[in-house]
């Protein structure tokens, strides 16, 4: 974080101001504030000092509040940049999947736009699993993270201790974006199903598309190595979440053809929607999550997806690393 250049008296005290401006993040507009006393006793600050600084945080138009006498004292608007700023959290932690997605550069993207609207610094990075990054969310090591539906709804997650956006349809996986992948001239068909038994979307689409019923044999692999898995011959098909790859498919001598199951279809609609996590501990990052702009993140994410493969500006963008 930068320093604060807001005009805030030297004299306030800042624990008090860094508390109360983290206490009014969490804080919906419309939402009851803490009274002076419970400032008083949470932060063990003076008796005026709480008052002080809700008037510095006020003059400095980082929060509007009203009071309505015994009930209490409201928050009606807020500034999320100043209190984050005054707040002292840095920047937002987003765990993203390792990249290659096409749909995730364009959530990055949107996210990255849709927080410096709300003037918040975001910081990224990645890890394989939504389990394993919900888990780190969950231990305080990460603030966000984004997930598909299926693995924040259908699998062993234990929603109920996140607070959840949802991103809406086609923004984990747009429709086209899960293929089957093949030898490019198969004299045979497919017998070894590559299958990612970590991943809960991948089983489900794998088992859509290619039944348990005695036609397959399924082979341990890892969904992003399926294209590899094929080229090396340990399988002879699997399901993929399109990625972008410095030499194309069909130049490595592989094909891919589109879902052919109804099952496999339905289920990668179900499956296609973006959900952000936070932990519900972090009242901060609940803080922002009411106040996204989920239009903004879904106007960007689309103006990447339209992007031409051969234009300039996807290389920029999305050129495989």
């Amino acid at each position: 974080m930068t320093e604060s250049n807001l005009d805030i008296p030297r004299s306030s005290n800042q624990k008090a101001l860094r508390e109360i401006a983290r206490a009014m993040i969490g804080t919906a507009p419309g939402g009851r504030l803490e009274t002076s006393v419970e400032y008083q006793e949470r932060l063990g600050i003076g008796a005026g000092t709480a008052q002080k600084a809700l008037r510095s945080l006020v003059s400095s138009g980082a929060a509007v509040i009203r009071s309505h006498g015994h009930r209490g004292t409201y928050l009606v608007e807020r500034d999320l940049g100043r209190l984050w700023q005054i707040a002292e959290l840095g920047p937002v932690r987003v765990l993203f999947t390792p990249p290659g997605a096409v749909e995730e550069y364009g959530l990055a993207d949107g996210l990255q736009r849709a927080f410096e609207d709300l003037a918040v610094p975001l910081s990224t990075s990645y890890r394989r699993g939504a389990a394993q990054r919900a888990a780190l969310v969950a231990d305080g090591r990460a603030d966000l993270t984004v997930v598909s539906h299926g693995a924040a709804f259908e699998s062993d997650l234990d929603i109920v201790r996140y607070h959840t956006i949802d991103l809406g349809p086609d923004t984990y996986y747009r429709p086209d974006s899960i293929v089957v992948v093949t030898p490019r001239h198969a004299a045979t068909p497919p017998r070894r199903i590559g299958v990612d038994r970590g991943s809960h979307d991948h089983q489900r689409l794998t088992m859509a598309e290619f039944p348990d019923d005695g036609s397959w044999e399924y082979v341990d692999c890892r969904f992003p190595d399926i294209p590899a898995a094929v080229l090396e011959g340990r399988i002879d098909a699997g399901v993929w979440h399109r990625m972008e790859l410095l030499v194309p498919l069909h130049l490595a001598g592989l094909a891919e053809r589109p879902l052919r199951s109804e099952r496999a279809i339905e289920a990668r609609t179900a499956l296609s929607s973006a959900v952000l996590l936070a932990d519900r501990g972090n009242m901060p990052a609940i803080g922002l999550l009411t106040e996204l702009d989920v239009a903004t993140v879904r106007m960007r994410q689309d103006a990447v997806l339209d992007l031409e493969p051969d234009s300039e500006d996807f290389r920029e963008q999305i050129w495989p690393r």
